[in-house]
């Protein structure tokens, strides 16, 4: 039988993960700077925003579920990205992109 963890026990581990993809887009800066970044599946926003605090030209923030508005709300508060764009209006050559070792099966 599966049984499921309470949220408060997985806080915790994904504060990590989020703290330990901080820590290295931070680190190393010199890979955003000016860049074109695209973050497929952006889920919450979080690593776009790392993205472009760290210093990235412009950041696509793509996600095609619900929780885009979620992210919408999370980018526009912290003032990073502020054009919606639809995919079929990257123009730009992307030079950073990032996929989780979650996506890969």
């Amino acid at each position: 039988m599966l049984t499921m963890r309470p949220f408060t026990t997985c806080v915790p581990p994904c504060t990590q993960r989020t703290g330990a993809y901080y820590q290295a887009v931070m680190s190393n800066k010199r890979q955003f700077r000016d860049k074109v970044v695209l973050d497929v599946g952006t889920g919450s926003g979080i690593l776009a925003i790392f993205a472009a605090k760290a210093g990235a030209k412009k950041v696509y923030a793509v996600e095609a579920t619900s929780i885009a508005t979620s992210a919408r709300k999370l980018i526009e508060h912290n003032k990073v990205i502020t054009s919606p764009c639809a995919s079929s209006a990257i123009a730009d050559r992307i030079r950073v992109s990032h996929q989780s070792w979650m996506d890969r099966r």
